[in-house]
């Protein structure tokens, strides 16, 4: 924003971008994360020796002399108690319940998913979502002129971890990062969270990323990128204030609907 709606002068009015703290990691890619954290640690540190105990205990697994194990042949294992090993686990912020389609928990102001069922068991995961816009032109006919559309999708992993005839979410292991997913399916953009930048057009990511750094420090330049256009028009004072007077006398005259009625239910997004 600027110093000043009052008093802007040029493109050095604006108040400096916010530093963002230098990367540390490059576990996750900025486009598309996967929500993965790396631990250094050991095992036994990150899921807890009694946790293993009861997990051999649950699946059968005993000593060589078919005896259950106990905590003192664990902190013999050094597979198990290696501090220096990196360990991948799903961010359980983000690999959480897929409650955004569950029809029986409103996750916004507009109510649940308009869904009928609820997810299964071994796939109430939400994690891994990608949200894209497609943009293409379509030919024209000989009755109608060539347009544009755009369209957005959103899709997800999905697997499961089979134990006997039991099948288990895949983070269902302490949210350790296991090979369990199996194929990828679309999805309702709402319910992985298509929104904000998330289905932004591409220009628009690119004047963001690339361009206005540039502009800040050396100002607008004549561009093939239209946001850097009006960057460009809006040096000229004339307009600026020719866009003032306006607002003084008619902007009160702006006016969006409200709607009606206080019902609940529905999404941002029409499926």
């Amino acid at each position: 924003m600027a110093r000043s709606s009052s008093n802007y002068d040029g493109y050095e009015s604006w108040w400096p971008i916010p530093v963002t703290s230098e990367r540390q990691s490059f576990v996750n890619s900025e486009v598309f994360s996967l929500h993965v954290h790396v631990v250094k640690c050991s095992i036994a540190d990150a899921i807890g020796k009694e946790k293993i105990l009861d997990f051999l205990e649950s699946n059968s697994i005993k000593g060589p002399m078919g005896v259950p194990y106990s905590q003192a042949e664990l902190a013999l294992a050094a597979i198990l108690t290696n501090r220096e090993e990196e360990w991948f686990f799903y961010e359980p912020t983000h690999w959480r319940t897929w409650d955004e389609m569950n029809p029986l928990v409103p996750f916004d102001e507009y109510g649940a998913m308009p869904v009928i069922g609820e997810v299964k068991p071994h796939y109430n995961v939400r994690g891994a979502a990608a949200v894209v816009r497609c943009v293409g032109d379509v030919e024209a006919t000989a009755l109608e002129k060539s347009s544009r559309i755009t369209w957005s999708a959103a899709a997800k992993p999905f697997g499961s971890i089979q134990i006997g005839d039991e099948e288990l979410a895949v983070n269902s292991f302490f949210n350790f990062i296991i090979p369990a997913f199996t194929s990828t399916r679309l999805v309702p953009i709402d319910s992985v969270g298509g929104r904000d930048l998330a289905t932004a057009d591409y220009d628009w990511v690119s004047h963001l990323r690339g361009h206005i750094l540039r502009y800040l420090e050396y100002g607008p330049m004549p561009s093939q990128c239209y946001y850097c256009s009006q960057l460009v028009s809006w040096e000229n004072k004339g307009l600026r204030d020719t866009g003032a007077r306006w607002l003084k006398f008619h902007g009160d005259s702006c006016r969006r609907p409200t709607g009606g009625g206080g019902g609940r239910g529905g999404t941002v997004h029409a499926h």
